[in-house]
């Protein structure tokens, strides 16, 4: 959403005017947005890795062992 925001903000104000301003602040909150998302999206990745560890040595199950399921039964009353 932002970046829409900020590309309307663009053709609509800076590029007719000739702000050389306002698109350097443009081009400023377009790059502090992208190493926001970046960094946060590292961070999710190194968050998620102990889990996918410990998934991948967990012991499988054998192929034999079938799942037991349950079945419920639902009554109504009348």
């Amino acid at each position: 959403m932002q970046v829409v925001l900020l590309t309307i903000i663009l053709i609509d104000n800076a590029i007719p005017d000739s702000k050389r301003s306002l698109l350097f602040q443009l081009t400023l909150g377009l790059f502090a947005r992208t190493l926001g998302t970046t960094k946060f999206q590292i961070t999710q990745k190194l968050a998620i890795m102990p889990l996918q560890t410990l998934l991948i040595l967990l012991p499988k199950p054998q192929s034999g062992i079938a799942l037991q399921v349950r079945h419920f039964s639902v009554t109504t009353m009348q």
